[in-house]
């Protein structure tokens, strides 16, 4: 096994650990040659019943540019309602991060990455540190690279709008406010 098998096994396994229950993890492809892949794992009724936590795993192989040794890359969680395949949205932003056409951090908008049949409101999707698990997920380093673990939120047109004004933080500040349950992909708007 190589060190990039042995250090993703070992972010899968403090992922289970952290999130609990028993994951699945599906590859899948970026492109039509299937050259690029991501891992992402499934976590049915986590944090709570009725709910999926997906997570992506090898996503952190692709760096970010920062001058941080080991190299930093992102994981992403998506956390949604039991009945929407989520792994999509996670898939989608995978495939822009590894053909680093955006950057996965945090308050990064990845626009129309949100599939119309999953939601009529929110089409886009910000990366924000995840608050689920507490400090469960910090950033630390694996072997030959930092990981940071960050959370995509489905956000609306107005939403995307008011972060590129405002900024992520008076974003969050706002989803804060309107006490947004990031588990619907209908919610209405916090903007």
């Amino acid at each position: 096994m190589d060190a990039t098998q042995q250090a993703n096994r070992a972010l899968a396994r403090d992922l289970a650990d952290t999130v609990g229950g028993t994951p699945t993890a599906r590859r899948y492809y970026l492109d039509d040659a299937r050259t690029r892949h991501v891992d992402i794992a499934k976590f049915v009724d986590r944090p709570q019943p009725g709910v999926i936590t997906y997570a992506t795993l090898g996503l952190s192989d692709t760096p970010l540019p920062r001058q941080v040794r080991p190299p930093l890359g992102v994981e992403v969680l998506g956390v949604c309602d039991a009945k929407v395949a989520f792994h999509v949205v996670l898939a989608a932003i995978a495939g822009r991060v590894k053909t680093r056409s955006e950057h996965g951090e945090p308050g990064a908008v990845f626009p129309n990455v949100v599939p119309a049949q999953m939601s009529a409101t929110l089409r886009h999707a910000v990366l924000v540190p995840q608050f689920l698990w507490e400090s469960a997920f910090g950033t630390r380093v694996v072997d030959y690279k930092t990981v940071a673990w960050l959370l995509a939120v489905p956000i609306s047109d107005a939403e995307r709008d008011f972060c590129a004004e405002h900024g992520p933080d008076a974003l969050e500040a706002r989803f804060e406010q309107a006490r947004i349950d990031i588990f619907n992909p209908n919610r209405p708007s916090a903007v």
